[in-house]
């Protein structure tokens, strides 16, 4: 009997402060307009002249990949292969105060057709370049680089770009 009660009380002290903790995380977590903003969503007729044009990316084991983008379409593919389109196009920019802006492209009709780019400035040889930062889905997997000329090796952008998106 007295092992039950010990345990009981075990339990209620463990609750407890569970209690007072999240209580107190939650009056301590900035209750400001700014920190509590969602990501605001802008839907584009046509893709931004910024990041028109054709950009590669060097795959290992797997060659060169270029994505074209037009004022109305998205196309991608191996370089040597049929490139892809994305058929009805519709885009999203979402952006937040201090964050990196995702343009978002879309096929209205087939929704696993769907690809995001953020811009970005990158040191490739020695030159800052214009590229554009494909975001992963994997945990710890780097965000893919884009440029605007042919690469024979594979650039990445750190993880913190990741992590300052919108």
């Amino acid at each position: 009997m007295n092992r039950l009660i010990k345990n009981r009380y075990w339990v209620m002290v463990f609750g407890l402060t569970a209690v007072l903790g999240v209580g107190v995380m939650i009056n301590l977590t900035p209750t400001t307009a700014h920190a509590q903003t969602a990501a605001k969503t802008k839907s584009l007729k046509v893709a931004p002249k910024s990041l028109r044009g054709t950009w590669y990316h060097y795959y290992k084991g797997h060659g060169l990949y270029k994505v074209v983008i037009k004022k109305h379409r998205v196309s991608q593919g191996p370089v040597n292969g049929k490139l892809i389109t994305i058929p009805s196009l519709m885009i999203d920019k979402f952006y937040k105060k201090n964050k990196r802006t995702i343009y978002a492209f879309n096929s209205k009709t087939e929704p696993t057709d769907a690809t995001a780019f953020v811009k970005y400035t990158k040191k490739i040889k020695g030159k800052k370049r214009h590229v554009l930062v494909m975001p992963q889905q994997g945990a710890g997997e780097k965000p893919t680089v884009f440029t605007h000329f042919k690469v024979k090796r594979a650039y990445f952008a750190p993880l913190s770009v990741q992590t300052h998106m919108a």
